[in-house]
């Protein structure tokens, strides 16, 4: 009967340190996610691979050994943002998360109304205001309206085998991330 004694007790304290360490490390954790690890690899606006995760010095990793991919940190606070991109691959997707890693907005190639990325990202009254201005290099392009400014576009493309690795590589090559 002691040693059940003994051992309930020695289960419970050791799940209390466990559950004490946890709570002191949520304040590191929590200031880990993909906002600051783009803040320092990368400017607003600008494009970033994200790596294969057997790479030794990956700062971003990619969990897909088939989808190749990268990042942009976007703040729409003063102006709406463009996304664009052209080539030809078997698969991309879009997808757009705010400041807290929620997806707010995503869309593919299946879903684009041209084979290309061309997506304006916008708030509620900046959406409002390209719509009364009709602005023509835009006519082509999907707006979304997202809550939030501060926002992170992650572009995949799909390649199945190394000989689409050229076509990948230039499509995310030729990935844009800028203001209007």
């Amino acid at each position: 009967m002691n040693r059940v004694i003994y051992a309930a007790v020695l289960g419970l304290a050791g799940a209390g340190l466990v559950h004490v360490a946890v709570i002191f490390l949520i304040p590191w954790y929590s200031t880990q996610d993909a906002w600051p690890r783009l803040s320092a690899i990368a400017q607003p606006f600008q494009f970033v691979a994200i790596s294969d995760p057997s790479e030794p010095d990956a700062y971003l990793v990619n969990g897909d050994p088939l989808l190749r991919s990268a990042a942009c940190r976007i703040d729409i606070a003063s102006a709406p943002a463009r996304i664009t991109s052209d080539g030809q691959v078997p698969f991309w997707s879009v997808a757009i998360y705010d400041r807290r890693g929620i997806n707010v907005f995503s869309y593919n190639d299946r879903t684009s109304t041209e084979s290309d990325v061309d997506l304006v990202l916008a708030t509620g009254a900046q959406a409002i205001e390209l719509g009364k201005a009709a602005v023509p290099e835009i006519a082509g392009s999907i707006i979304a309206e997202v809550k939030g400014d501060k926002l992170v576009a992650i572009v995949r493309a799909f390649q199945p085998d190394d000989s689409m690795a050229g076509d990948v590589a230039d499509f995310l090559e030729r990935l844009s991330c800028d203001p209007l």
